[in-house]
């Protein structure tokens, strides 16, 4: 029997978070030891509390503004044009490691899909659906 379910998303990369000690990931844990499990979701924004310039992507964690750290600048490369005409929605992220001892810039690991229109779309018409972020760190 085939299986006719569509596929939501696509593995596209996975990388280290950046400078989690400069953000605001040490806070969130402290409030919540379990606020950034793996498979936590967060989201791909530009922030301009931290970067005017918008030459930094960030990664933030779903449902709040708090940053938790950020892409190196090769990681962030292609994904700069997208956030800059704000389509924070092709893209899903999720905590793939984590290791609480670990350097700043290796103790999370990020793991982020593609998302197709249909799941987007899917998402977006679901009653409980949040707003889309903007990426402008509001």
């Amino acid at each position: 029997k085939k299986n006719n379910r569509k596929m939501n998303k696509i593995f596209l990369k996975e990388c280290f978070l950046q400078k989690t000690n400069q953000y605001d990931a040490l806070e969130v844990l402290s409030n919540d030891k379990n606020a950034l499990n793996l498979g936590s979701e967060l989201f791909l924004c530009f922030d301009e509390k931290f970067d005017k310039d918008k030459k930094i992507v960030f990664a933030k964690k779903k449902n709040t503004e708090k940053v938790i750290g950020a892409l190196s600048e090769e990681d962030a490369k292609g994904f700069k044009p997208y956030l800059d005409v704000e389509r924070t929605d092709l893209y899903e992220c999720r905590i793939s490691k984590f290791d609480k001892d670990g350097d700043e810039n290796k103790r999370f690991s990020i793991a982020i899909f593609i998302v197709s229109k249909d799941y987007v779309n899917r998402q977006q018409e679901r009653p409980d659906a949040n707003p889309q972020h903007n990426g402008e760190g509001t």
